[in-house]
């Protein structure tokens, strides 16, 4: 959700430069959704959306409506609305990011060649002039969806017809004078008892290569790279498939993983 924010960014000048921005209730939409208030966004979205006269911001604000409360078809709905008639009125960077979301939330309803192959339409064109280099969170996305595809689906999740529930505890975690809670979840990944450590801000999974080996992740032979939370380091990382995680009465199958090799502890 990170790299969308350059799209979000650029919606400011947009709706200035319409004479949109000057609309109190559409102001208030966008500066909801350029800075990822999304309980707020669909506060509003709820309570007024028949007042959002610009088609842009209307179709924006369902793309990622979609996209963040997981509802992935309509999502792909707007943003299908959003890139076949609307293309003309947003910067190339926007235009970008939307095609990069719409591939996530295919990969979400377990559309991951299709998800390829739509990166590879914005990819393939381009790479010639820009090269590998200036594609490269793009390219390894599309290795991301293309390893994916010989799946069913990825992070399938089954809940009996009683309430899911997973048993969790409390813990802390860092150094003596800096020490944080952190939520532990008591469960099994591949049949082996793992504690699993859960963090609301996180934006994907990871485990290092040690963990990984010991609990029989399948390498899906994809690398990439991760950002230590300061931006100053860049950490290789590989893709990973793990079969099942069972958390209490909820299980997973086919969950993806990062398996990094920190060189840190401020890196974990």
């Amino acid at each position: 959700m990170r790299n969308s924010k350059i799209a979000l960014v650029l919606l400011t000048f947009l709706l200035a430069w319409s004479g949109y921005a000057q609309i109190p209730f559409e102001d208030k939409v966008a500066q909801a959704l350029n800075e990822g208030q999304w309980f707020e966004l669909r506060k509003l979205y709820e309570a007024g959306n028949d007042s959002i006269e610009y088609p842009l911001l209307k179709l924006l604000t369902e793309s990622y409506l979609g996209h963040v409360f997981n509802q992935p078809e309509d999502a792909c709905i707007a943003l299908d609305s959003l890139l076949m008639g609307h293309q003309e009125e947003m910067p190339l960077e926007m235009t970008m990011d939307l095609f990069f979301l719409k591939a996530a939330n295919l990969s979400q309803m377990g559309f991951n060649k299709e998800a390829a192959l739509t990166l590879s339409a914005v990819i393939d064109p381009m790479l010639p002039q820009l090269g590998a280099d200036s594609l490269k969170r793009w390219l390894d996305k599309r290795n991301e969806y293309e390893a994916f595809s010989q799946f069913e689906k990825t992070n399938q999740i089954f809940i009996p017809h009683t309430d899911g529930i997973a048993p969790f505890r409390m813990d802390s975690i860092g150094e003596e004078d800096k020490r944080g809670f952190i939520i532990v979840l008591e469960g099994k990944v591949n049949g082996y008892s793992q504690d699993v450590f859960f963090c609301p801000s996180s934006m994907g999974n990871i485990m290092d290569k040690e963990t990984a080996t010991r609990l029989g992740l399948t390498r899906l032979g994809v690398t990439g790279t991760l950002s230590e939370w300061t931006g100053e380091t860049q950490i290789t990382t590989e893709l990973a498939i793990a079969k099942e995680i069972i958390l209490g009465s909820i299980v997973y199958r086919n969950v993806p993983f990062l398996i990094v090799d920190p060189e840190s502890d401020s890196t974990i």
